[in-house]
């Protein structure tokens, strides 16, 4: 027998939009409500998806038909009729708010969490929650393979992280070292699985609780980590910005009641998070900012690496990309990030800066005119980027290794359209009163790849002068430009050495702080005690520094330099050094051993000759 199909007319009432959509459909009376919800996600208008609900009319209103429900309904049980010449059959579909907050309570999707050994804790203190959210249908099944190639490989995708990026590796070594002991072995199986993956949860506003905010407000007062440090034990660590929903079953363990699972939406599991975020970066701008200015800036990424630059004697300038990760980390602009870069060759002598004007900044090394035979084909440049932690891994003391990755630094911003700077001199003292004497580091950023802007620090360094160079032509004048200084306050990780005065150079063979870093690339910073001016360039070789005197300026005359070198104290270089030992570098960014580059393996002979 078959059934007579109807002419129904579908209406859809938005609980966020004041008009409804309407569609028409032929249906039967005998039709249930699972394939009229197949049949209504084919239709662009009404956009089905599981937040739409269908209803049932009474006198005093429309009642909600859950999802798990649906299959004991026919179309004729909830229908309206009604004497329309056009359509005489209507049937209701109302949005609903219960079904997200169902699946928010059930899994705590906007709880903090922390990654384990057994997989992801949920805190059991709140610390946000959801104002504003993006729940799609995706209905993607796909098969995987997962396999643990380490201990934080395994860490990660145990905690349902299939995607890693930065934050995911820096809580997943949170959580490595957090459970100390635990591991014995690396299990290498393999794993297959088919993943249903049925819907999407977009965490898009969270708003803090009254009692968390009270929290950090508590700690900031009494300035100690290990207030902090106890949040994230009760509120937990990060919050994932995405969670996937859905199933996941071993390919040779999967049930017989798999689609009955996969249908109720009560029964589905977390299984894949996305792009964690800080407990902390997630509150308001103004508490953040306090955050950050109490835990000042970092070191978030120092790393060398080796550059081929061919050995044409004519390319005076070298524009480089960054490398992937630093893009990923200044990408955060909450981070406020800097970028500093030394680079050192054999041969010649280079200079760098920061290029600005294209979208992402770019390095600039120039190459200065040297007097020596051939030219370097490759160079090795030291990174080094600071900014806000916006993980807080100084909030877990055991996180880093070395000392400096805990030091607080701060970045002055020096930029000739905002102070005045009277021929070429700042006062420091005027942009960060200090009580403590600071060391500094610094690096231009600049629109334009000319001219090499240098400069250097006098008057116990309470001043800065600086000033422009070029090898072809005199100048005079400052281009328009900004000076970035890293601000340390803590001398470890800090050497400082006077310049022989008989030949204007720091030697490394014999200084005992150098023993293990005499071929590692070095952030420098030159310090006078006289306060004549004039330009002056640090040349850095893998085992020694000269000071240059370049001649382009007509009252910076010879006289001048036999002057500056009459006194042994008058110029000294700090050092800071954010890299391991010569024999094993290990890049912070990875904690991975690498071996020192080629260049310097051999350069006993060609290093140490006069430049």
């Amino acid at each position: 027998m078959t059934l007579n199909k109807l002419k129904v007319r579908v209406i859809v009432n938005y609980s966020k939009s004041s008009e409804p959509k309407i569609v028409e459909l032929s249906l039967t009376l005998k039709d249930n409500l699972p394939a009229i919800r197949e049949i209504l996600k084919n239709d662009n208008t009404i956009e089905m998806n599981d937040t739409l609900l269908f209803s049932k009319k009474f006198t005093d209103g429309l009642a909600e038909i859950s999802r798990e429900n649906e299959k004991d309904f026919t179309l004729n049980d909830i229908i309206e009729k009604s004497n329309d010449v056009k359509t005489s059959y209507t049937l209701r579909l109302i949005e609903t708010s219960t079904y997200w907050k169902f699946l928010n309570d059930l899994h705590k999707l906007d709880f903090g969490c922390t990654m384990t050994s057994n997989g992801i804790k949920r805190a059991n203190q709140r610390a946000f929650i959801t104002e504003k959210y993006q729940l799609n249908e995706i209905d993607i099944t796909e098969d995987e393979e997962v396999e643990f190639n380490s201990w934080e490989d395994r860490m990660i995708k145990k905690n349902l992280f299939f995607v890693p990026n930065m934050n995911v590796k820096y809580f997943a070594k949170i959580g490595i070292k957090h459970e100390n002991g635990y591991y014995d072995d690396i299990d290498k199986n393999t794993y297959k699985y088919r993943v249903y993956k049925k819907v999407s949860f977009k965490i898009q506003n969270l708003k803090a609780t009254d009692d968390f905010i009270k929290r950090v407000n508590d700690a900031l007062k009494l300035e100690d980590l290990k207030n902090f440090l106890q949040i994230t034990e009760e509120y937990g660590q990060f919050i994932p910005s995405e969670v996937i929903l859905g199933k996941r079953f071993q390919i040779d363990n999967e049930t017989k009641e798999k689609e009955d699972l996969l249908n109720d939406y009560r029964k589905w599991d977390t299984i894949e998070l996305l792009e964690p975020t800080s407990i902390f970066e997630l509150v308001d701008d103004d508490l953040r900012e306090r955050l950050y200015s109490f835990f000042g800036k970092r070191i978030l990424y120092s790393k060398i690496e080796t550059e081929v630059i061919g050995d044409d004697k004519n390319v005076r300038t070298k524009t480089m990309e960054l490398p992937k990760r630093i893009s990923e980390i200044i990408s955060n602009k909450h981070a406020d990030c800097s970028i500093f870069a030394t680079a050192i060759g054999l041969k010649d002598h280079y200079h760098c800066q920061i290029l600005t004007s294209d979208k992402e900044p770019k390095l600039i090394i120039h190459r200065l005119k040297e007097k020596s035979k051939g030219k370097d084909s490759e160079l090795v440049i030291g990174w080094m980027v600071v900014g806000n932690d916006t993980n807080f891994k100084s909030i877990f003391p055991d996180y880093n290794t070395k000392s400096f990755n805990n030091t607080q630094f701060k970045v002055l911003k020096i930029d000739t359209n905002d102070i005045n700077v009277i021929n070429g001199v700042v006062d420091l003292n005027d942009l960060m009163p200090s009580t403590e004497k600071p060391y500094y580091i610094g690096i231009p950023y600049m629109d334009e790849l000319d001219p090499v802007i240098g400069h250097y620090f006098f008057n116990d360094r309470k001043k800065l002068y600086i000033f422009p160079y070029s090898s072809k032509d005199e100048l005079r004048e400052l281009p328009k430009f900004s000076l970035r200084l890293l601000m340390m306050t803590d001398p470890s990780g800090i050497f400082e050495k006077n310049v022989n005065n008989l030949n204007n150079t720091i030697n490394f063979d014999n200084i005992d702080e150098f023993k293990n870093f005499k071929n590692i690339p070095k952030f420098i910073s030159l310090y006078s005690k006289k306060n004549e001016r004039g330009s002056i360039l640090l040349k850095q070789r893998p085992t020694h520094i000269k000071v240059k005197f370049p001649n382009n300026k007509p009252s910076f005359n010879k006289k001048v330099i036999r002057k500056l070198s009459d006194d042994n104290e008058n110029l000294k270089c700090s050092f800071f050094v954010p890299f391991e030992s010569d024999n094993k570098i290990r890049s912070n960014s990875n904690n991975n051993f690498i071996k020192l580059p080629k260049i310097f393996h051999n350069n006993n002979t060609n290093a140490k000759g006069k430049h």
